[in-house]
């Protein structure tokens, strides 16, 4: 009986973990209004931009291939501008990262 609880909650779990990542990459932050996008970000939209084209040419590789590179970005400026922890960012809904994977982006 409770091996059959505990893989039901496993295949619950790794269903939830799978469109968490879905709804992560379909996302893009960049969509939000502007007067949200300051709100969480501290910079206005067009400034983001170009310094995520900045950063994307000088890169050599990304912290996390899998996590589209916006998520990352927009990840790190909102853990700067909120002053939060990185577990916090990481769960914001255009995030969903873990705190260690917030942390190689930062």
């Amino acid at each position: 009986m409770l091996s059959v609880a505990a893989y039901e909650y496993h295949q619950n779990k790794v269903y939830m973990k799978v469109q968490r990542r879905i709804l992560r990459d379909t996302l893009d932050p960049f969509d939000m209004p502007d007067e949200r996008f300051r709100e969480m970000y501290r910079l206005p939209r067009s400034l983001a931009v170009d310094f995520l084209h900045l950063i994307h040419i000088h890169m050599d590789g990304s912290p996390a291939p899998d996590i589209p590179m916006t998520i990352q970005f927009c990840s790190v400026l909102h853990f700067y501008a909120s002053g939060s922890y990185q577990r916090s960012v990481g769960s914001d809904a255009f995030a969903s990262m873990s705190q260690t994977i917030v942390s190689r982006c930062v």
